[in-house]
Protein backbone atom coordinates (compact mmCIF):
# COMPACT_ATOMS: atom_id res chain seq x y z
CA UNK A 1 0.00 0.00 0.00
CA UNK A 2 1.63 3.42 -1.14
CA UNK A 3 0.17 7.29 -1.73
CA UNK A 4 1.12 8.47 -4.81
CA UNK A 5 1.78 11.98 -3.05
CA UNK A 6 3.28 11.45 0.57
CA UNK A 7 4.68 8.19 0.97
CA UNK A 8 3.37 4.71 2.82
CA UNK A 9 4.10 6.44 6.19
CA UNK A 10 2.01 9.09 6.05
CA UNK A 11 -0.94 6.98 4.55
CA UNK A 12 -0.61 4.28 7.11
CA UNK A 13 -0.53 6.96 9.96
CA UNK A 14 -4.39 8.80 7.96
CA UNK A 15 -6.02 5.35 8.02
CA UNK A 16 -4.58 5.01 11.66
CA UNK A 17 -6.51 7.76 12.63
CA UNK A 18 -9.43 7.22 10.29
CA UNK A 19 -9.64 3.74 12.22
CA UNK A 20 -9.73 5.06 15.53
CA UNK A 21 -12.26 7.58 14.88
CA UNK A 22 -10.03 10.82 15.41
CA UNK A 23 -11.52 11.81 11.43
CA UNK A 24 -14.27 14.35 11.18
CA UNK A 25 -16.23 14.38 7.68
CA UNK A 26 -17.02 18.09 6.57
CA UNK A 27 -19.58 18.19 4.55
CA UNK A 28 -22.09 20.10 2.60
CA UNK A 29 -25.25 18.79 2.01
CA UNK A 30 -27.55 19.57 -0.86
CA UNK A 31 -30.88 18.01 -1.75
CA UNK A 32 -31.12 16.20 -5.15
CA UNK A 33 -33.08 19.05 -6.97
CA UNK A 34 -30.18 21.27 -6.05
CA UNK A 35 -27.64 18.61 -8.19
CA UNK A 36 -26.77 21.89 -10.10
CA UNK A 37 -26.17 24.39 -7.33
CA UNK A 38 -23.82 21.92 -6.07
CA UNK A 39 -21.98 21.31 -8.98
CA UNK A 40 -21.37 24.56 -9.57
CA UNK A 41 -20.09 25.22 -5.85
CA UNK A 42 -17.70 22.52 -6.16
CA UNK A 43 -16.66 23.61 -9.70
CA UNK A 44 -15.61 26.66 -9.04
CA UNK A 45 -13.93 25.94 -5.74
CA UNK A 46 -16.66 27.80 -3.84
CA UNK A 47 -17.48 24.35 -1.72
CA UNK A 48 -15.79 24.81 1.81
CA UNK A 49 -16.12 21.62 2.70
CA UNK A 50 -17.50 17.81 0.46
CA UNK A 51 -20.51 17.99 -1.56
CA UNK A 52 -23.02 15.55 -0.58
CA UNK A 53 -26.35 15.16 -2.62
CA UNK A 54 -29.27 13.89 -0.40
CA UNK A 55 -32.84 12.43 -1.33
Amino acid sequence: MASGQNGAQYLYEALDLAARGKVRVMEECYPIDQAAEAYERVATGKARFRAVLVM
